[in-house]
């Protein structure tokens, strides 16, 4: 008798749940229509619709994409200006790369750099890491997305004299 009860109660409270989604009217869909001015052409879209709009670099960001050296970054390359320096940071396959150009004198760099596998969630750890350059594992599996961070402290033989800024990335393997 206890369950025939229980059994009815639960159907009972689905059904009073229930019933006021169904006596529900539906929203009416207006689509939205906007204007967007840029340099004086307007350029008119509905909502949900994609509008592709170019951005230029400033001469700022020109400094900033090139390296040391003067050459191209890799695809992808992200760069984290302060003012000791520029570190520049990209993800390829599993690796994570970093290098960084220093505005002031230095002779070492150590640091960590910490991954995750962003499609499972599991972090790749943290790794001890040393050099102005170099790369670090973060994954194992190709087709997953990765993000990772370094941090770390550049230093004129023992004193310090740099640390990073914020950094994050991510892509896919």
């Amino acid at each position: 008798m206890k369950k025939f009860l229980s059994v009815i109660i639960s159907l009972v409270m689905v059904f009073a749940i229930s019933v006021p989604a169904f006596a529900a009217s539906p929203e009416e869909n207006i689509p939205q229509s906007y204007a967007l001015n840029i340099d004086g052409e307007v350029i008119t879209f509905e909502e949900g619709e994609k509008v592709i709009i170019p951005l230029e670099l400033t001469e700022e960001g020109k400094e900033i994409l090139a390296d040391s050296t003067g050459g191209v970054q890799p695809y992808g390359a992200v760069s984290f200006p302060g003012d000791a320096g520029v570190l520049t940071v990209w993800g390829e396959g599993t690796r994570f790369y970093w290098s960084i150009a220093m505005a002031v004198p230095a002779t070492s760099f150590t640091g960590f750099v910490s991954g995750t596998d962003l499609t499972t969630g599991f972090s790749s750890g943290t790794a001890a890491v040393s050099g102005f350059s170099g790369s670090c594992a973060v994954g194992h599996s190709s087709g997953h997305q990765y993000g990772a961070t370094i941090s770390g402290t550049a230093f004129l033989l023992t004193v310090p004299v740099a640390k990073t800024v914020s950094n994050w990335i991510y892509w896919r393997a």
